[in-house]
């Protein structure tokens, strides 16, 4: 998935039916996405048992890429994509799987403790993440753009996949930005 990006989705792509494999990665994506979060890094929310954080986690894994694959889906059709939903689904899905697998790396970074929780002058808690997994953070972040978009680039028929790269990080930036204006906040 890392080595060669468009060839390893291309297997994926050309499976007779899409609905079902974009539904199993997407799942697969969740599994293993969950299972790091709950194995390897330490998110203290409180919660004694973890396993009741799974349908919290599954709600927010199933927003994300409806989320993600919605707007790719979109953007790739404004600029004259070819791939079908399910076709988007599955390059986002298999982005999620691969990513999923720097889970673990971002654990030993982090020394385990992803997120520490410190108390501020006035007795609540702050989260606190170190300089080395805000690093980690970032060249796993870009990595998992580069990921997407030589996926979605596959998808959808476009020979580069630095114009994909731009417009991901790009489109939502401006959208969540005229949101933020129109809404006042700015």
């Amino acid at each position: 998935g890392i080595r060669s990006p468009r060839a390893s989705v291309r297997r994926f792509l050309d499976a007779d039916s899409k609905a079902e494999v974009a539904i199993l990665l997407v799942l697969l994506g969740f599994a293993l996405t969950g299972a790091g979060l709950l194995l390897f890094l330490n998110v203290d929310t409180g919660d004694a048992d973890q396993g009741s954080r799974i349908p919290g986690l599954f709600v927010s894994y199933i927003l994300n890429v409806g989320m993600v694959g919605g707007m790719a889906h979109g953007l790739c059709r404004m600029a004259g994509g070819i791939a079908t939903p399910a076709q988007t689904f599955i390059a986002v899905g298999w982005a999620f799987v691969i990513n999923a697998a720097f889970l673990p790396i971002l654990a030993i970074v982090s020394g385990g403790e992803f997120i520490a929780m410190e108390m501020a002058a006035d007795g609540s808690p702050v989260p606190v993440i170190s300089e080395q997994t805000l690093y980690a953070m970032g060249l796993i972040g870009a990595l998992s753009v580069w990921l997407l978009a030589s996926y979605l680039a596959e998808a959808n028929g476009f020979t580069k996949t630095w114009k994909v790269a731009v417009s991901i990080v790009v489109a939502p930036t401006v959208f969540f930005y005229v949101v933020l204006m129109l809404s006042g906040a700015t």
